[in-house]
């Protein structure tokens, strides 16, 4: 089954495109973006619904008294503006705030080290956005989609009506990491656009994908999606409900502590297909979760918990108690408190910032330059566990490049005494596919049964085991995997978005035959 289909890619005024040309677009016909394909997004026969893990007795809550121990948290404050409103928090704990005026909103930005000076102006009101590394992220209006970068600001084709997006993660620039959440949850590869087919009676789903900030996906490729009450996990090949952790009020992933939800003012936690450990406050109902690096931030009565392995401390300034009335994902070590008088950061007293690299992202270079912003010089810093240099800029600033990061996840973390950074992130598909060790494979899995393309096949089907027949049907192939989608045939074999892409991958590689 296909848990994704490819849609269309408009030109860049929203119009009816031309046939398949160097801009990239193709036309689609009578689809107009919908979803293409014949999958549900149902799970195989014999796969975890989910169902199966139970949902964890009320009586089985551990009680999280008043009496824990506290930690001590600083940072700085900005009143928000008559009619401002938080837009989207960055993973280096970059607020940007925005306020909507006749002809569009305007943009700023706030961080752990106070107002950044960095400003942006929209044509028409801004329906959502993500931000990402220092001035980096990407806003939808009623004009379109559109990235960021410091002053740049550049339309993104899209395949559908911007009213719809209500939710953007990931880096939208870089195939593979990023997500836009409208009617459908929709991602970009290989400069498609791809459309996740949802389960026959569910309706797209409603409520941003929550990972720490800015993030899509954990390490499995799984994005959490809020619907309703129902809690969702979207992988590239199938969807499937979350039963034991719902139904929920707030719902954050991360590889760190797996999901966390609230249901009926508790806290859910744990490895998403497991039975998850319950929480209670003495304080009172949880109503508010969020996360950075890796910690688990819980809002309860106005109080702020934080959870890191399983223990719990609450947050304190100057010995009292946080007031805040909703909670935002942040890094730079601490969380973004929102009350009607303003936000805050709090978290330690020299924040480390990391520019160049984003906890939980896929990149498709091999290449790792980071910058990093912290007072202390008296910094550490690892990649995949082995200490690296730092170089020192004439600002202060450190700086980590290296070349040549082999494909899979890679860990750096940077810290000093009282204060960590981690990010995870993965290099991906860095070497194109192959003939010989990619494309036969799925050949011979998925092409091979009777009545389909093998040697002995009928006339009419051409032997899809020759490397010559893929040459010669090469853009044929193209068209029946990722445009009408209806190569191989639903139903018939397990085809995922991954196959897909391998595909498409060699193909725009110029069809390598490998040894």
């Amino acid at each position: 089954m296909r848990g994704w289909s490819v849609v269309a890619v408009p030109c860049l005024v929203l119009a009816a495109c031309g046939a398949a040309g160097s801009d990239g677009t193709i036309d689609f016909g009578a689809t107009e973006g919908g979803a293409l394909g014949g999958s549900t997004g149902a799970l195989e026969e014999g796969e975890d619904d989910g169902s199966s893990t139970g949902m964890a007795d009320a009586d089985d809550s551990i009680l999280v008294p008043l009496s824990v121990s506290s930690e001590d948290v600083s940072g700085p404050c900005t009143a928000l503006e008559d009619g401002e409103r938080v837009l989207a928090i960055g993973s280096n704990a970059e607020a940007w705030l925005a306020v909507d005026t006749e002809e569009g909103t305007v943009i700023r930005t706030f961080g752990v080290r106070g107002e950044r000076g960095f400003t942006v102006s929209t044509p028409s009101p801004v329906l959502a956005a993500v931000a990402l590394d220092g001035d980096a992220g990407a806003f939808s209006t009623l004009d379109g989609l559109f990235t960021v970068q410091g002053p740049r600001v550049d339309l993104l084709a899209w395949p559908a009506d911007p009213q719809s997006i209500v939710g953007l993660c990931g880096d939208l620039s870089v195939d593979g990491d990023g997500r836009v959440l409208a009617d459908d949850v929709f991602t970009r590869d290989l400069g498609q656009w791809w459309r996740w087919n949802a389960p026959e009676g569910v309706s797209g789903p409603s409520a941003v994908m929550s990972m720490q900030p800015g993030a899509c996906a954990d390490r499995s490729g799984a994005g959490y999606v809020l619907q309703g009450e129902t809690v969702w996990s979207v992988r590239s090949e199938f969807v499937e409900s979350l039963p034991a952790f719902g139904p929920a009020s707030a719902a954050v992933g991360h590889d760190a502590f797996g999901l966390a939800t609230i249901v009926g003012g508790a806290l859910h936690v744990g490895a998403p297909h497991g039975v998850p450990s319950m929480f209670s406050f003495e304080a009172g109902p949880a109503t508010g979760l969020a996360a950075d690096d890796d910690t688990l931030y819980v809002l309860v009565s106005g109080r702020v918990y934080a959870m890191r392995d399983g223990e719990f401390v609450e947050l304190t300034s100057d010995g009292a108690s946080l007031d805040a009335d909703l909670l935002h994902g942040a890094g730079a070590g601490g969380v973004v408190l929102e009350s009607p008088e303003g936000i805050c950061f709090r978290g330690p007293q020299d924040p480390i910032e990391l520019h160049g690299v984003r906890p939980a992202s896929r990149r498709r270079v091999p290449d790792l330059d980071v910058t990093i912003i912290a007072e202390t010089t008296a910094l550490q810093a690892t990649l995949d566990g082995a200490p690296v240099p730092l170089d020192v800029g004439p600002d202060g600033s450190k700086r980590f490049v290296t070349e040549g990061l082999e494909e899979g996840w890679h860990t750096f973390e940077v810290s000093h005494d009282g204060s960590r950074r981690v990010a995870d992130f993965a290099v991906e598909r860095l070497t194109p596919a192959t003939w010989a060790e990619d494309i036969v494979p799925l050949v011979e899995e998925h092409c091979s049964g009777a009545g389909c393309h093998g040697p002995d096949a009928a006339p009419e089907r051409p032997d899809l085991h020759t490397y010559a027949t893929w040459v010669d049907l090469a853009e044929t192939v193209r068209t029946r995997v990722a445009v009408t989608a209806d190569m191989p045939p639903s139903g018939v074999t397990d085809w995922g978005v991954e196959d897909t892409l391998v595909v498409l991958g060699w193909l725009d590689a110029g069809l390598p035959g490998g040894e």
